[in-house]
């Protein structure tokens, strides 16, 4: 895993899928950054949005899972970097 991008809250590594190769972005959040920044709410519309919007344009995530520290959604990989250095 290498990391591809960094936020306040947010950690995004490239991953691959062992199985079939597949590389997606794994976008991992720190819990307790969320609860103290206030973005709880963010985070949860931004899970919501990502899960219900079918879009060539927006990334699709394709898992979502949570342990006691960190939340982690599984994102399509789209190479040339971030949106705001385009």
């Amino acid at each position: 895993m290498s990391v591809i991008g960094k936020g306040s809250c947010s950690t995004v590594f490239l991953v691959r899928c062992k199985t079939r190769g597949t590389l997606y972005a794994m976008k991992v959040t720190s819990i307790h950054a969320t609860n103290q920044k206030g973005e709880v709410a963010h985070t949860k519309n931004e899970l919501l949005i990502l899960k219900s919007i079918e879009s060539p344009y927006i990334v699709t995530c394709h898992y979502a899972f949570k342990d006691d520290r960190f939340l982690y959604l599984l994102l399509d990989y789209c190479p040339g970097g971030e949106l705001f250095t385009v």
